[in-house]
C-alpha cells in the first residue's frame, strides 16, 4: 500500500476561491445516491512502489474531463504530473520525502497542463525516474485547466460540487444534464484501511489514537448507500486488483483533509433572485468621476440626495476608529506588530483607496450641507 499525498500548506487566498456551500434548498434536492460518472472515472492503474498517488489522481481528474468536454479518452501522464506537482510544492519537500501536495497538483494543471502517457511513460518503481519526450511542453500546453477551486469537506459541500449544483461546468452529460465532476481530495490513511480490500473496498472508520499510515490523494465520483448508510465511491491508484475493481467506499465521516475541483467558469451564486444594478459605465465616465473626486469637483448633474449618508455609515470613520484601536492594543502590549512606517502606510493606501470609491458625503459636514441642498438641474 502506497501512499504519498502532503497536506497543502496553508494560505487564506484558497478562501477567497473556496466554491460555496449549498443552501438548503439545495442540498434537500441532492439525491440519496449518484454515480453517474462511472464511465469517466475509473482506476487507470497502479502506482507501484512510487508515492506518486497525487499524479495518479491529477491524471485521472484530467481524463475525465476531457472525456466530459470532448469525448475523448486520452491517457496522461501521472508520472509527469507527480514530478511537475513536487517543483510547485512551496516550501520544497525534501528529497528523501515523496509525495506532492493537492494544491501542487492544481498549480501544475494550470501553469504545465498535463502530457500524455505515451510521451511520458509513468515510472512505478523506486528510485522514481521521469523520462518525457522532447515535444512534453507543447503536448501539455493543449491540456491546460482554466482555474481550480477549494471544496469545504462537509458532505453537503462535496455532494453539491459534484453534482453541479453550487458550480456550473462548461459541458453536458449525454442525458443532457448539467455537468458533473469528480473531486480530488486528500485523506488520511489508517492502519485498518487494510481491511477494506476484505470487504469488498469499503474502507472502516478509524478508531480513536490508531496509528496513521500517510496521507492519500484520490478521486471521489459520487455516493452510495451500502447497509443504509452513504459511502462515498472513491477511485483509487492501487490497481484493478484491489478493493472493488480499484474502486473503494468510504464512509461519510472518514476524515478529509482538503477537496478541489477543476472550474472554468465563475461559481454560481446562491439562489434567490438578484437586485438590478446599476447600469454600467463607459470606461471614459468612470475616468471623468474618478479624475474629478480627485479635484475635488462634482458634476452638478451627478448631485442626488442619495450622496448624503448618516455619519455612523462612513467606512472611512470606522476605518481609522479601528486603526486607533489597534495602536491601543499594542502600546499596551509594548509591541508593535508591524513596524510603524509600515502601518501608517497601510492607512493611507486604504484611506485613498476609500476617498476614491466612496460617492457621498456625510450629513452635516460643510459637503453634505452643501450637496443635501442641491438637486438635479
Amino acid at each position: 500500500m502506497k501512499l504519498g499525498c502532503v497536506p497543502s500548506p496553508w494560505d487564506t487566498k484558497r478562501l477567497l476561491y473556496m466554491v460555496r456551500s449549498p443552501s438548503y434548498q439545495e442540498a434537500v434536492q441532492l439525491p440519496a445516491e449518484y454515480d453517474g460518472l462511472a464511465d469517466y472515472v475509473y482506476c487507470l492503474g497502479d502506482q507501484g512502489d512510487v508515492g506518486s498517488c497525487t499524479g495518479w489522481a491529477g491524471a485521472g481528474l484530467m481524463h475525465a474531463i476531457v472525456n466530459l468536454n470532448d469525448d475523448r479518452l486520452i491517457r496522461f501522464s501521472a508520472g509527469s504530473i507527480y514530478a511537475h506537482a513536487r517543483s510547485y510544492c512551496n516550501p520544497p519537500l525534501p528529497d528523501d520525502v515523496q509525495g506532492a501536495h493537492p494544491l501542487s497538483v492544481m498549480k501544475t494543471l494550470a501553469k504545465d497542463g498535463a502530457t500524455t502517457e505515451e510521451c511520458a511513460p509513468t515510472d512505478t518503481s523506486y528510485p522514481f525516474k521521469l523520462i518525457e519526450c522532447g515535444s512534453w511542453r507543447e503536448i501539455a500546453a493543449e491540456y491546460k485547466i482554466g482555474t481550480y477551486r477549494q471544496v469545504p469537506t462537509d458532505p453537503e459541500s462535496l455532494k453539491a460540487a459534484i453534482y453541479g449544483v453550487t458550480y456550473v461546468q462548461p459541458y453536458r452529460m449525454p442525458d443532457g444534464a448539467p455537468g458533473k465532476c469528480p473531486l480530488f481530495i486528500a485523506i488520511p490513511v489508517y492502519q485498518s484501511f487494510d481491511r477494506a480490500d476484505d470487504n469488498g473496498g469499503i474502507a472502516p472508520m478509524p478508531v480513536e489514537n490508531e496509528p496513521l499510515r500517510g496521507g492519500h490523494a484520490v478521486l471521489i465520483r459520487g455516493w452510495k448507500l451500502i447497509a443504509g448508510k452513504p459511502h462515498w465511491v472513491m477511485v483509487n491508484s492501487w490497481g484493478t486488483s484491489k478493493g472493488d475493481r480499484g474502486i473503494y467506499y468510504l464512509p461519510f465521516g472518514y476524515p478529509i483533509w482538503e477537496a478541489w475541483m477543476i472550474t472554468d467558469d465563475a461559481p454560481l451564486p446562491p439562489p434567490g433572485p438578484e437586485p438590478p444594478g446599476p447600469a454600467r459605465k463607459s470606461w471614459w465616465e468612470v475616468f471623468r468621476i474618478v479624475w474629478d473626486k480627485m479635484r475635488g469637483k462634482i458634476y452638478h448633474e451627478e448631485v442626488t440626495d442619495s450622496m448624503v449618508k448618516e455619519w455612523w455609515k462612513s467606512k472611512t470613520l470606522w476605518l481609522n476608529v479601528l486603526a486607533a484601536a489597534i495602536v491601543i492594543v499594542q502600546a499596551l502590549q509594548g509591541q508593535p506588530w508591524l513596524e510603524p512606517e509600515i502601518q501608517v502606510a497601510i492607512l493611507a493606501v486604504l484611506n485613498a483607496i476609500l476617498r476614491l470609491v466612496t460617492s457621498q458625503a456625510i450629513a452635516g459636514t460643510p459637503v453634505g450641507k452643501r450637496l443635501a441642498g442641491k438637486k438635479p438641474g
